[in-house]
């Protein structure tokens, strides 16, 4: 998607590593790379969205839903080339 970014990230059960510490660093590093190619403007929104999945089944639907959504972006309300 050209707005926002999916993925399922797995961490250490012993809590050496945090989410927020994953994220962070994913976030510095992207915006280092998109500012070096002179997209000054580019920036994250502050905060981000998770879910612990907990079963099978919810691994599986949201493996599902991370694949076909690039598929919904004619969709998003933030698509400029979407229609109401």
């Amino acid at each position: 998607m050209p707005n926002h970014v999916h993925g399922i990230i797995l961490l250490p059960e012993d809590g050496t590593v945090s989410l927020g510490s994953v994220v962070r660093s994913y976030k510095a590093a992207t915006t280092r790379t998109v500012r070096q190619s002179l997209l000054l403007a580019f920036a994250w929104q502050a905060n981000y969205y998770e879910h612990i999945i907990r079963t099978p089944h919810a691994w599986n639907h949201i493996r599902e839903y991370i694949t076909t959504n690039p598929r919904r972006w004619e969709l998003d309300q933030e698509n400029p080339d979407s229609t109401p």
